[in-house]
């Protein structure tokens, strides 16, 4: 089962951190298409009778709808910041 990624981890922004998140969420749907009832594109299309394109915007839609994921700010400790200050003196 998918285990969640709990290290910090650095980026130039919260845009990217959030993007960084989004990605993996997407990654971690995606192995599970096909079972746990998450239903393939061609799965949908027999289902909903649809055509292909349709079958990828339900899919998307219920990706969308089940995904969860965040971003956290760790700070970094008193220490080593204090490092730093120390460093540029």
């Amino acid at each position: 089962m998918y285990e969640p990624e709990e290290k910090a981890m650095e980026f130039s922004s919260k845009r990217a951190a959030e993007d960084y998140a989004y990605q993996r969420v997407i990654e971690a749907y995606d192995d599970f298409v096909g079972m746990y009832g998450i239903l393939t594109v061609e799965e949908i299309m027999k289902e909903e009778d649809v055509d292909e394109s349709d079958a990828e915007q339900i899919f998307n839609d219920n990706r969308e709808s089940e995904l969860d994921y965040k971003v956290v700010l760790v700070k970094e400790n008193k220490e080593k910041e204090e490092i730093k200050k120390n460093a540029g003196t």
